[in-house]
């Protein structure tokens, strides 16, 4: 039942935004942006006054790119590129982020990253094949839970990772970022590698032509 409201849900959105993402040569900035809780336990509450406090503290106008944010009991976060929502839990499979608010900061940039870059495709195409060059397939850590969910999503979340990396610096500090980055549960192989290859990375980013909007 609860997946079903999900889904519902989503789809609703969906449609009252359907042109909401599109091919431009330049970012989508959304002025109206929604939180949706939709459950009423203690952990979801508290969740959605830190992302509130987090936005009124942050001028992060520049990096929203979704209308919606839906809190939701547990699960991990996630948003689907071509998707007006990102979709956030309040007790996720590895990460408690009520009790750490940057690190719940640095997951939202994060999320909004994706459908950022979904607005550039051949720019990120180019990052993508450049990235493996510079880590071969044959390279990459056999543990999978090092990684994204697939060899494509891996070089993707290079990007992401980097641009969240680089925001969480401007936005947090140097030191900060680097905790931030340097103890996450997900994306280890990934997270290790901007924070080894930061400057390598990003050149190869910017020759691609994308660029931080932050």
């Amino acid at each position: 039942m609860r997946i079903l409201i999900i889904f519902i849900i989503s789809s609703f959105l969906s449609a009252c935004s359907s042109n909401y993402l599109r091919q431009p040569s330049y970012a989508v900035e959304v002025k109206e942006f929604r939180i949706i809780r939709l459950e009423d336990d203690l952990k979801s509450i508290k969740l959605q006054s830190m992302i509130e406090d987090l936005i009124s503290k942050y001028d992060l106008s520049k990096l929203r790119f979704r209308r919606n944010l839906l809190v939701l009991k547990s699960g991990r976060p996630f948003s689907p590129a071509k998707e007006p929502s990102i979709y956030f839990f309040a007790e996720s499979r590895s990460t408690d982020y009520t009790a750490d608010k940057n690190r719940l900061l640095s997951t939202l940039i994060h999320e909004e990253y994706h459908a950022y870059l979904a607005q550039f495709p051949v720019e990120l195409e180019k990052a993508k094949i450049m990235l493996m060059k510079l880590y071969p397939k044959e390279q990459l850590p056999s543990n999978k839970n090092e990684m994204a969910d697939d060899l494509e999503s891996t070089y993707l979340h290079l990007v992401v990772c980097w641009l969240e990396y680089d925001s969480i610096k401007k936005l947090l500090g140097q030191e900060e970022a680097k905790r931030i980055i340097s103890t996450g549960s997900v994306y280890r192989w990934i997270y290790d590698r901007e924070l080894e290859s930061y400057e390598k990375i990003g050149a190869i980013i910017k020759d691609a032509g994308l660029l931080n909007p932050l």
